[in-house]
């Protein structure tokens, strides 16, 4: 009877390990997303004014890249956290966090790239 309750505690202990590694995950992406947010902001700002757009549609062109990329970002967010808590192992959700996690490094270092090449 020890022996059965010292393997449910150990099973609790590693199914807690599990989520608190699946919401850390999850804490770092979304982290990541909001970094890729403001790169990706400031490059499509940076290249408005790089093109000489027109000055009076600046304003308009500033709150709707606001509004879009909040929206993709929460999506984001939102598929990641189910995607992540479905996962079901630990390598499993390794690589699950590499697929989120690296496609918003490279829209991270694009969206870096195309603000340093507008400002030369």
């Amino acid at each position: 009877m020890a022996h059965e309750s010292e393997s449910r505690c150990r099973a609790a202990l590693i199914a807690a390990g599990y989520y608190a590694l699946v919401y850390l995950a999850w804490f770092v992406s979304c982290g990541l997303l909001i970094w890729a947010w403001f790169a990706v902001r400031g490059a499509f700002l940076t290249l408005y004014v790089a093109l000489r757009l027109p000055r009076f549609s600046y304003a308009a062109a500033d709150q709707w890249s606001f509004f879009v990329l909040s929206l993709v970002c929460l999506g984001i967010v939102i598929f990641a956290q189910a995607y992540y808590t479905r996962a079901g192992t630990w390598r499993v959700l390794a690589g699950r966090f590499m697929r989120v996690a690296l496609p918003t490094l490279v829209t991270i270092a694009l969206a870096s790239t195309a603000r340093w090449l507008a400002t030369r």
